[in-house]
């Protein structure tokens, strides 16, 4: 009988199938249905993965960035120089992507909530700077310089002494799967997260699972390569050649590590599932402010479902809603060369690594070339010398002397070496250009070594049309760091209550509602549910605002304007990034302001006082005594 001639009650369910919860079926079974659902996600998000070609090739990327970029079959005779040109354009890259001071502000449709949203504003900045997240930002740059790189939004309860806060954690290519992909990642029908974690780990922030996660061979042993037979000495065995030990050192051993450590995955899905019984559904853990109430007929998971398995058999370790209010995924995708045929983008170094071989390419000839002429071959007839004179002889010995056959045809003489080839240093010079152009980067230590020093104006025009590449890698870190911004007013929103803000911000971090509502402590207004209240708030960001030229310039009219008198301090403050600075700036000046006056005064008054008491207890002098140690 065929598949689909069977009964409906009688059918294999589909792998779609097996996310939805069937009323009436044992937990356990519950439980086998969904790690059979993870095991198909993964495997096909793995696959998607295998298939990329940007996948495939970071690790040998990587390796051309780490040095090795000769094949290890080469002759030892034959110079390997690597100018590792590649690794330091990444560094200059990095850093002018990461000297991030971001311009943003927080906006409101709501002229009501217009404190909220300085507040908002205020925040992101402080968090931004307490928790070094532009070096977060800089190790994602580094995956995206490879193909594309991730930042993770994560609650790290060790931070803040204890308190707990967000955390950016940067993740690579191949930590973040999709399913279901498309040009976006917040499109995606789900996205599968997966690291490592410690035994440990699971039993202590899941103690009524975590039990059942068994350790992993692949993370949890190490292995000996090779194991020594009693027969062999230490000494003798170390001195073997690798295909040596592999033929009487057997099979490699995979011993036990002293950390136990298994996989640790989250499977964020889009599940459009209803309420399908006649009964309110709560969703989520009762004691969050992430749990809800579902009635008959609706969705049980409007912001998205979350999954957290451990261990190689994927053992259930939490099913339930997306913790986030704003129910996206907490991933944030940064590319800098994305392109629209697939949403991995390309490798910076899928252009420049042909570019670095003929670089060292060249290097190595160059060198062989000198070798040979520092240690000129010596050509003779065969029968100029005898097999021992051969066998011991060095000609390029300081005084050496070398005596041949009086029998030979010809005379030894060195041989001639070749002259070098003018292409082959434009060829040098040519690919080193190309890289340097490829890179984005202006050369200016190659402008340094010209004869002829540009001009200010003329450096800044060769800034303006070399750096196009950086202004266009620059927005789309704009773009990633938009998305986190509309991640983190909600996040704050949910998880920071006035306590936190008041650290971070003092006064300026307690709205009106915060003290005037029957919610004390929360910017969420009595009687509006806080996911249309975040609605509310619009995370804007000035654009070129990420690209230290781009500051420096709007820097130099801001201060021009405010010279003229056209613009005030507090933009000027605004504009430089320090607005969190201008009250305690402008308090200082008062201070200052004051401190001088009573200076002045003070000076006037030790006048008045040098002149004397003339005139008796109430004389001028008196009186100016008597204010002096009043001012005192």
């Amino acid at each position: 009988m065929a598949l689909f001639d069977q009964p409906a009650d009688q059918m294999p369910e589909q792998p779609w199938e097996l996310l939805a919860y069937k009323p009436g079926l044992d937990p356990a079974k519950q439980e086998k249905r969904l790690k059979e659902y993870c095991h198909t996600a993964h495997e096909q998000a793995w696959q998607y993965m295998s298939a990329s070609e940007e996948v495939r090739q970071v690790d040998q990327h990587i390796s051309y960035l780490m040095g090795n970029q000769w094949p290890s079959k080469r002759p030892s005779y034959k110079a390997a120089p690597i100018n590792n040109r590649l690794l330091r354009q990444l560094e200059e890259v990095t850093a002018v992507l990461t000297d991030v001071r971001p311009t943003f502000e927080v906006q409101t449709l709501n002229k009501i909530y217009h404190e909220q949203a300085e507040i908002h504003t205020k925040t992101n900045k402080a968090w931004w700077t307490m928790q070094d997240n532009d070096l977060a930002l800089g190790q994602a740059t580094i995956h995206a310089y490879l193909s594309t790189g991730f930042l993770r939004v994560v609650w790290n309860s060790s931070l803040m002494g204890g308190e707990g806060d967000f955390q950016l954690v940067p993740l690579g290519i191949s930590q973040v799967m999709p399913i279901g992909p498309s040009h976006e990642l917040q499109e995606w029908q789900g996205v599968v997260y997966r690291d490592t974690r410690s035994l440990s780990f699971f039993k202590k922030r899941y103690p009524l699972t975590g039990w059942k996660v068994k350790p992993s061979v692949e993370h949890s042993s190490y292995a000996r390569p090779f194991s020594r037979p009693k027969y062999v000495g230490q000494h003798a065995f170390e001195l073997l050649s690798p295909q040596m030990k592999r033929v009487i050192g057997g099979v490699p051993q995979y011993l036990p590590g002293v950390l136990q450590q298994a996989p640790y995955t989250e499977f964020w899905i889009k599940d459009d599932q209803l309420n399908t019984s006649d009964n309110e559904v709560i969703m989520g853990p009762p004691d969050t402010n992430w749990a809800y109430r579902v009635d008959p007929g609706n969705r049980l998971y409007p912001r998205g479902r979350l999954i957290i398995t451990g261990g190689d058999e994927f053992d259930l370790m939490y099913d339930g809603p997306n913790p986030f209010w704003h129910g996206r995924y907490p991933f944030i995708t940064i590319r800098l060369k994305p392109v629209p045929w697939q949403f991995h983008g390309v490798s910076e170094l899928r252009t420049k690594i042909p570019l670095q071989d003929i670089v060292n390419t060249v290097l190595a000839g160059i060198l062989d070339m000198i070798k040979k002429a520092v240690n000129p071959p010596l050509i003779f007839p065969d029968n100029a010398f005898s097999y021992a004179v051969k066998a011991q002889m060095d000609p390029n010995m300081p005084n050496a002397k070398i005596g041949y056959s009086p029998q030979s045809p010809a005379a030894p003489q060195y041989a001639r070496i070749p002259d070098l080839p003018s292409f082959v240093q434009n060829t040098l010079l040519y690919a080193q250009n190309e890289m340097d152009d490829d890179s984005g980067l202006l050369d200016v230590g190659g402008l340094a070594r010209k004869k002829i020093t540009p001009a200010g104006n003329t450096l800044e025009a060769l800034k303006e049309n070399q750096q196009t590449i950086m202004r266009l890698r620059g927005r789309y870190i704009e773009v990633a760091l938009r998305e986190l911004g509309e991640q983190m007013i909600s996040n704050f929103m949910q998880f920071y209550d006035v306590r936190r803000r008041m650290f971070l911000l003092g006064r300026d971090g307690v709205s009106f509602e915060d003290v005037f509502d029957w919610i004390p402590g929360e910017m969420t207004p009595a009687g509006i549910n806080p996911q249309d209240h975040r609605k509310q708030f619009v995370f804007l960001m000035a654009q070129g605002s990420t690209l230290t030229s781009n500051r420096e310039k709007e820097a130099l009219v801001a201060f021009a304007l405010a010279k003229e008198g056209r613009y005030s301090t507090k933009a000027l403050f605004r504009k430089l990034g320090m607005e969190n600075e201008y009250d305690r700036v402008m308090r200082e000046l008062g201070e200052e302001e004051v401190a001088m006056i009573r200076r002045m005064t003070l000076s006037q008054l030790l006048s008045g006082a040098a002149g004397g008491t003339q005139g008796g207890p109430g004389g001028k002098g008196s009186k100016n005594i008597e204010n002096l140690l009043q001012l005192a």
